[in-house]
């Protein structure tokens, strides 16, 4: 039995792990891809060329990479949630 005043942890203390190098090389793409997104608007900005459909292209891809670093960081987490049960 638990003394009193004290909860029961639900679940163990997750010991701190550093980051692969597979996921610091994937942190870089990602900034890297936003980079270019935004470096595409800005350049589109100051030419004065952006119109509906340069706005709408740069958008799809912003979109594009913000879905699939959700993913990619959702199957991260539980990935490494599931190999840490073993």
């Amino acid at each position: 039995m638990d003394e009193p005043g004290r909860e029961r942890r639900v679940r163990e203390e997750v010991s701190w792990h550093r980051a692969t190098i597979l996921e610091l090389f994937f942190d870089l793409v990602f900034v890297f891809a936003l980079n270019r997104i935004s470096l595409r608007l800005l350049d589109d900005f100051h030419s004065g060329r952006l119109g509906f459909s340069q706005f709408a292209e740069t958008l799809l891809l912003f979109l594009g990479l913000w879905f699939m670093w959700q993913t990619t960081a959702a199957l991260t987490v539980r990935v490494a949630g599931s190999v840490q049960q073993w």
